[in-house]
């Protein structure tokens, strides 16, 4: 019993570089999931320093790139002032985004972040939202 949860062991890391390897490889070819994933670690401490800044690059990578959770976190990150200044125009614009590439349980999300612009705020997101995502910038002058 002892011999098979070694032999369990050491199959699992002869795995493990081969996961490492895929990763890597999506890394290199930019996947904006594995951007996120990476994004993550570096945002929780984990298999990297925590580095807050290095990790909203990296969520900001992938967001630009449609990934909608990516985007989603993005909605969080700025409606709460995690990480990055608040900015609940820039919230909302996120939240929709994540809405318009296929996150659908985003929908009351995007609404309630809508519901807390005024009408001059909704028409500069509605800008953004509609203008190439490269094009949306990291902070507004409010």
């Amino acid at each position: 019993m002892l011999f098979q949860k070694l032999l369990k062991l050491v199959s699992r890391r002869e795995r493990s570089p081969k996961r490492d390897d895929w990763f890597l490889k999506e890394l290199r070819r930019e996947d904006p999931h594995a951007l996120y994933q990476l994004a993550v670690m570096y945002a929780n401490g984990q298999g990297y320093p925590k580095d807050a800044v290095r990790a909203n690059q990296l969520i900001r990578q992938s967001a630009n790139k449609g990934y909608s959770q990516a985007q989603l976190r993005l909605w969080s990150d700025y409606g709460f002032g995690r990480g990055i200044d608040k900015c609940l125009v820039l919230s909302y614009v996120w939240a929709q985004l994540a809405v318009n590439h296929g996150l659908y349980s985003a929908i009351e999300v995007a609404a309630g972040a809508k519901s807390k612009l005024n009408s001059e705020q909704v028409a500069v997101a509605e800008e953004l939202i509609n203008g190439p995502i490269e094009s949306i910038p990291d902070q507004l002058n409010n």
